[in-house]
């Protein structure tokens, strides 16, 4: 009988301190708002790069369609403004 005489029902002196649930993840490395604050931050860049993305596709796209009718439109100033000054002189 001497021998029960240490073993409780709890943790003994030895034992880890029990933590609450709720608590564990905000003591350990500063909670949340670090980790919002670099997603937020990514967030934010990455909206800014597809808006720039955008801008740059828009000037590329009107570069695009000048490069492709320039032929057409040197034609009909060939045939058609051109033609008429040097028929009028």
């Amino acid at each position: 009988m001497a021998r029960k005489k240490g073993r409780g029902p709890g943790p003994g002196p030895g034992g880890p301190p029990q933590k609450p649930a709720g608590l564990a993840g905000s003591s350990g490395g500063g909670g949340w708002a670090p980790l919002r604050d670099a997603i937020r931050r990514d967030v934010e860049q990455a909206v800014a790069a597809l808006a720039f993305a955008e801008r740059l596709h828009q000037k590329m796209d009107t570069q695009r369609r000048a490069f492709l009718d320039f032929p057409r439109i040197m034609e009909q100033v060939r045939s058609g403004a051109m033609e008429r000054l040097t028929a009028s002189l």
